[in-house]
């Protein structure tokens, strides 16, 4: 039996204190591209990110020097959305703190906003497990 495995994503937010910038999304020609490629090797294709929404620096603790970690588990649904199952890690594992709540709002919003082309498994849609790591930096 062929066990699914899962999917990892990390990122950094700095305090730029602008505006926040629009979600990603690829191009056709580039999904069309990924598309065509996805199958070659065997049979589990991993899941594509078609939109991008980048978490924003919340305007609470803008300029207070606040730094903190957001650690989600999420599930890459087979319509392609993502689904926060649960915050895993709102803890600074500096001072081993609890994160400012609005840091974790804010990943949780973006993630949200994610779109995947989903996993398949012997060319069907399946659900796919994610970890995501989120570090907010002044």
């Amino acid at each position: 039996m062929l066990e699914l495995g899962s999917v990892e994503e990390t990122i950094t937010v700095t305090d730029t204190g602008g505006s926040p910038s629009a979600a990603r999304t690829i191009s056709a020609a580039t999904r069309e591209r990924y598309l065509q490629n996805r199958n070659q090797g065997g049979t589990i294709a991993p899941p594509i990110k078609l939109r991008d929404v980048a978490p924003l620096y919340p305007a609470s603790v803008r300029g207070s020097g606040f730094e903190g970690k957001v650690v989600l588990e999420g599930l890459i649904k087979t319509d392609g959305t993502v689904e926060v199952l649960q915050i895993l890690a709102p803890v600074d594992p500096e001072t081993m703190t609890t994160v400012y709540p609005d840091l974790a709002r804010s990943a949780v919003e973006a993630v949200g906003g994610w779109r995947y082309e989903p996993t398949l498994l012997h060319g069907v849609p399946v659900d796919t497990r994610m970890t995501i790591n989120i570090t907010f930096r002044p």
